[in-house]
């Protein structure tokens, strides 16, 4: 990313000035931002995070997602924010979609914080859906259970079943991280490992 850190200091300066009329997804959407650019400005982070927290239950699926993934992609750890973030999803986990299940479930094993009724509410509402998953999804879900030492069987046969046919699809990244889960969670899914191999 080239990144032009005057223009990102004076959008970060504006951002900060302007916090109050923020809603959620303007809170989400520039969190996300500043990960994407690897702009770490941890007062505008304070601050969407303190902005967020009296409105997460305004937040929808991509705004957790996206809040979520960026606090962990820029390695501030939140918990106050991360705790809201599991808390408010749970009611609406049923209108994520893989990409935004994927991306919450990975943010959370990135920072190691280990949250099991996020973690099997996550599992049945990816287990629904995991057919429209695309690889890295697919291979980042699997990965984030593991890290997180989450042995959700019938999760991961899921995985399993919605890998073999996109096995192509896998890069060198998603093969390993996929075989790494099953290694680690001790799951022998032959089907898997054959397509794998």
């Amino acid at each position: 990313v080239l990144l032009d850190t005057p223009l990102m200091e004076a959008l970060s300066a504006a951002a900060m000035s302007r916090m109050s009329d923020f809603r959620s997804q303007n809170l989400s959407n520039t969190v996300w931002a500043l990960a994407a650019c690897c702009f770490c400005d941890v007062p505008l982070i304070n601050a969407i995070s303190a902005q967020s927290m009296p409105m997460i239950s305004d937040f929808d699926p991509q705004a957790f997602a996206n809040t979520a993934w960026a606090v962990a992609k820029l390695e501030v750890i939140d918990l106050p924010l991360m705790n809201s973030i599991s808390s408010a999803s749970l009611s609406i986990m049923n209108d994520f979609r893989t990409q935004n299940l994927s991306n919450l479930v990975w943010a959370f094993a990135t920072i190691y914080l280990i949250d099991d009724q996020l973690c099997h509410s996550i599992a049945a509402s990816a287990i629904k859906i995991l057919s429209q998953a695309d690889a890295q999804g697919l291979s980042n879900t699997a990965w984030a259970f593991a890290r997180l030492e989450c042995r959700h069987e019938p999760l991961m046969e899921a995985i399993s079943a919605a890998s073999i046919a996109k096995i192509p699809d896998f890069s060198g990244q998603n093969l390993a991280n996929t075989a790494w889960a099953c290694a680690t969670l001790e799951l022998i899914l032959r089907p898997l490992m054959n397509a794998v191999a």
